[in-house]
């Protein structure tokens, strides 16, 4: 086998690859819901708090 067959082959076994995957229907129930999140998953207070955390801040003038 040579190369040129191979990559011959190669490609066209890609190329029909993708052309039935491009072509397959998808439900949209299967895609990632996008958006806002709701109230339900998202929890606007931190579990923790770090006290002892501080910030550098220097005040140019």
């Amino acid at each position: 086998m040579n190369v040129s067959y191979f990559i011959g082959i190669s490609s066209a076994v890609l190329l029909t690859w993708l052309g039935v995957t491009y072509f397959q229907r998808v439900s949209h129930e299967s895609y990632p819901k996008q958006g806002r999140l709701s109230s339900d998953t998202v929890d606007s207070t931190p579990k923790e708090s770090n006290k002892d955390s501080t910030a550098a801040v220097s005040i140019i003038e």
